[in-house]
Protein backbone atom coordinates (compact mmCIF):
# COMPACT_ATOMS: atom_id res chain seq x y z
CA UNK A 1 0.00 0.00 0.00
CA UNK A 2 2.81 2.40 0.88
CA UNK A 3 4.45 1.44 -2.41
CA UNK A 4 1.28 2.33 -4.37
CA UNK A 5 1.04 5.66 -2.57
CA UNK A 6 4.66 6.51 -3.46
CA UNK A 7 4.08 5.62 -7.11
CA UNK A 8 0.95 7.77 -7.18
CA UNK A 9 2.77 10.73 -5.62
CA UNK A 10 5.69 10.31 -8.04
CA UNK A 11 3.26 10.07 -10.94
CA UNK A 12 1.47 13.25 -9.85
CA UNK A 13 4.78 15.08 -9.40
CA UNK A 14 5.94 13.90 -12.83
CA UNK A 15 2.68 15.02 -14.43
CA UNK A 16 2.96 18.43 -12.73
CA UNK A 17 6.54 18.74 -13.99
CA UNK A 18 5.36 17.89 -17.52
CA UNK A 19 2.56 20.47 -17.33
CA UNK A 20 5.01 23.11 -16.07
CA UNK A 21 7.50 22.20 -18.81
CA UNK A 22 4.75 22.36 -21.44
CA UNK A 23 3.61 25.79 -20.22
CA UNK A 24 7.21 26.99 -20.16
CA UNK A 25 7.85 25.78 -23.71
CA UNK A 26 4.61 27.38 -24.92
CA UNK A 27 5.64 30.71 -23.36
CA UNK A 28 9.07 30.48 -24.96
CA UNK A 29 7.46 29.87 -28.35
CA UNK A 30 5.15 32.86 -27.86
CA UNK A 31 8.06 35.08 -26.85
CA UNK A 32 10.14 33.91 -29.81
CA UNK A 33 7.27 34.75 -32.17
CA UNK A 34 7.19 38.20 -30.65
CA UNK A 35 10.92 38.41 -31.22
CA UNK A 36 10.48 37.52 -34.90
CA UNK A 37 7.96 40.34 -35.26
CA UNK A 38 10.41 42.68 -33.56
CA UNK A 39 13.16 41.56 -35.92
CA UNK A 40 10.86 42.12 -38.92
CA UNK A 41 9.96 45.61 -37.68
CA UNK A 42 13.61 46.42 -37.05
CA UNK A 43 14.49 45.24 -40.56
CA UNK A 44 11.81 47.47 -42.06
CA UNK A 45 13.12 50.43 -40.07
CA UNK A 46 16.65 49.73 -41.30
CA UNK A 47 15.40 49.51 -44.88
CA UNK A 48 13.70 52.86 -44.49
CA UNK A 49 16.88 54.37 -43.07
CA UNK A 50 18.85 53.05 -46.04
CA UNK A 51 16.27 54.36 -48.49
CA UNK A 52 16.07 57.79 -46.87
CA UNK A 53 19.83 58.12 -46.73
CA UNK A 54 20.22 57.22 -50.41
CA UNK A 55 17.38 59.51 -51.46
CA UNK A 56 18.85 62.30 -49.32
CA UNK A 57 22.17 61.86 -51.12
CA UNK A 58 20.47 61.92 -54.53
CA UNK A 59 18.48 65.05 -53.61
CA UNK A 60 21.50 66.87 -52.17
CA UNK A 61 23.50 66.17 -55.31
CA UNK A 62 20.64 67.35 -57.52
CA UNK A 63 20.37 70.57 -55.52
CA UNK A 64 24.11 71.12 -55.77
CA UNK A 65 23.88 70.68 -59.54
CA UNK A 66 20.98 73.14 -59.71
CA UNK A 67 22.96 75.69 -57.69
CA UNK A 68 25.91 75.15 -60.00
CA UNK A 69 23.79 75.73 -63.11
CA UNK A 70 22.32 78.89 -61.58
CA UNK A 71 25.83 80.14 -60.83
CA UNK A 72 26.92 79.45 -64.40
CA UNK A 73 23.79 81.15 -65.75
CA UNK A 74 24.51 84.25 -63.64
CA UNK A 75 28.20 84.45 -64.54
CA UNK A 76 27.78 83.38 -68.18
CA UNK A 77 31.35 82.20 -67.95
CA UNK A 78 32.58 78.67 -67.43
CA UNK A 79 36.00 78.19 -65.90
CA UNK A 80 38.07 75.02 -65.85
CA UNK A 81 37.39 74.60 -62.12
CA UNK A 82 33.68 74.85 -62.86
CA UNK A 83 33.91 71.99 -65.33
CA UNK A 84 35.81 69.82 -62.84
CA UNK A 85 33.15 70.55 -60.23
CA UNK A 86 30.41 69.72 -62.75
CA UNK A 87 32.01 66.38 -63.60
CA UNK A 88 32.42 65.62 -59.90
CA UNK A 89 28.71 66.36 -59.38
CA UNK A 90 27.76 64.02 -62.20
CA UNK A 91 29.94 61.27 -60.72
CA UNK A 92 28.46 61.81 -57.27
CA UNK A 93 24.92 61.70 -58.64
CA UNK A 94 25.55 58.56 -60.70
CA UNK A 95 27.18 56.90 -57.68
CA UNK A 96 24.11 57.69 -55.56
CA UNK A 97 21.82 56.13 -58.18
CA UNK A 98 24.15 53.13 -58.39
CA UNK A 99 24.05 52.75 -54.60
CA UNK A 100 20.26 52.67 -54.74
CA UNK A 101 20.42 50.02 -57.47
CA UNK A 102 22.94 48.03 -55.41
CA UNK A 103 20.54 48.04 -52.44
CA UNK A 104 17.70 46.87 -54.67
CA UNK A 105 19.86 44.19 -56.36
CA UNK A 106 21.02 42.78 -53.02
CA UNK A 107 17.52 42.76 -51.51
CA UNK A 108 18.31 45.40 -48.89
CA UNK A 109 15.14 47.20 -49.95
CA UNK A 110 11.82 45.39 -50.22
CA UNK A 111 8.91 46.40 -52.43
CA UNK A 112 10.96 46.52 -55.60
CA UNK A 113 7.82 47.50 -57.49
CA UNK A 114 7.65 50.77 -55.55
CA UNK A 115 11.27 51.54 -56.38
CA UNK A 116 10.72 50.64 -60.01
CA UNK A 117 7.73 52.95 -60.19
CA UNK A 118 9.70 55.78 -58.61
CA UNK A 119 13.10 55.41 -60.31
CA UNK A 120 12.67 53.55 -63.61
CA UNK A 121 12.32 56.75 -65.64
CA UNK A 122 15.23 58.40 -63.83
CA UNK A 123 17.50 55.42 -64.46
CA UNK A 124 16.46 55.19 -68.12
CA UNK A 125 17.08 58.92 -68.61
CA UNK A 126 20.49 58.65 -66.94
CA UNK A 127 21.51 55.75 -69.17
CA UNK A 128 20.54 57.80 -72.24
CA UNK A 129 21.93 61.16 -71.05
CA UNK A 130 25.26 59.85 -69.74
CA UNK A 131 26.02 57.09 -72.26
CA UNK A 132 29.76 57.68 -71.92
CA UNK A 133 29.51 56.66 -68.24
CA UNK A 134 27.64 53.43 -68.95
CA UNK A 135 29.84 51.82 -71.57
CA UNK A 136 32.07 48.77 -71.30
CA UNK A 137 33.81 48.62 -67.93
CA UNK A 138 31.39 51.01 -66.29
CA UNK A 139 31.70 51.43 -62.53
CA UNK A 140 27.90 51.67 -62.41
CA UNK A 141 27.13 48.00 -63.02
CA UNK A 142 24.26 47.95 -60.54
CA UNK A 143 22.46 50.70 -62.44
CA UNK A 144 22.95 48.87 -65.72
CA UNK A 145 21.68 45.60 -64.19
CA UNK A 146 18.54 47.24 -62.81
CA UNK A 147 17.97 49.07 -66.10
CA UNK A 148 18.17 45.81 -68.04
CA UNK A 149 16.06 43.88 -65.54
CA UNK A 150 13.30 46.48 -65.36
CA UNK A 151 13.18 47.21 -69.07
CA UNK A 152 13.37 43.57 -70.17
CA UNK A 153 10.41 42.81 -67.90
CA UNK A 154 8.18 45.31 -69.72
Amino acid sequence: MFFDFTISVNTIITLLALVIAFISIREQIKSSLGTKEDVFKARRVEQLKIAFEIEKHISETSLMALDFFNKIADNKEVKENDLEYYYALIERYLQAIDTLCFAINKGYLDNVGDWKHKYNDTISENIKAYTMHYGVGTPYKNTVNIYKKWNDAQ
